[in-house]
């Protein structure tokens, strides 16, 4: 049980992390992780390159890295 109440925990964190990126960065995480699409695929449904495609994801990944290491080490600062 206490297992499911701390995945339940992080998909709620993971997800209000990706509500607070940037719209053209949550695009792209979105497309990549939750519609199982290609690199190529999400540059031609945006109407970019593919190479804008993996900087984007690049930067979204590692700012939402950030974003959920700092809740996660505010958490314990604040015993939460």
């Amino acid at each position: 049980y206490q297992d499911y109440i701390k995945l339940r925990e992080d998909r709620i964190m993971l997800q209000e992390a990706i509500d607070l990126l940037d719209e053209p960065l949550k695009a792209v995480v979105k497309m990549t992780f939750f519609e199982d699409m290609s690199q190529n695929q999400i540059a031609k449904e945006l109407g970019i390159s593919q190479m804008q495609v993996s900087r984007r994801l690049r930067k979204a990944l590692k700012e939402l890295f950030d974003m959920i290491a700092l809740k996660k080490t505010f958490s314990k600062v604040s015993g939460s």
